[in-house]
């Protein structure tokens, strides 16, 4: 089963150790590392949310969201799937489980992670 994961001490190394395929880094050239350090400081100080994305507990992506300045509204910052993993329908589950989630709720913001 697909769910969204809080990011801790315990699976950490796991999100920082997926990748997109090589062909993929000239699009998204930002590792996990980056976009993490990213929502923890970012430039404009709008609140960002950052979970695991994982299958039955095996991280498999990492998603990211922020909150547009002007309308208010959530948007996907970044979300990427480790190569390994992609074409399996991750990506698309991962989305329509943030929007139901509503606000993002409990995803590690710009606050630590515990």
């Amino acid at each position: 089963m697909v769910t969204l994961e809080r990011i801790t001490r315990d699976n950490i190394h796991d999100i920082l150790a997926l990748e997109v395929a090589e062909h993929q880094k000239p699009t998204y050239p930002r590792s996990n590392a980056y976009s993490i350090a990213e929502g923890f400081f970012p430039s404009d100080d709008v609140p960002v949310w950052m979970k695991a994305i994982c299958n039955d507990g095996v991280p498999v992506g990492f998603m990211m969201t922020s909150e547009a300045t002007e309308s208010g509204a959530d948007y996907f910052w970044r979300l990427m799937i480790d190569a390994r993993y992609q074409g399996e329908g991750y990506g698309a589950v991962a989305a329509a489980g943030s929007e139901m989630d509503g606000q993002f709720g409990g995803i590690v913001g710009t606050g630590g992670i515990p």
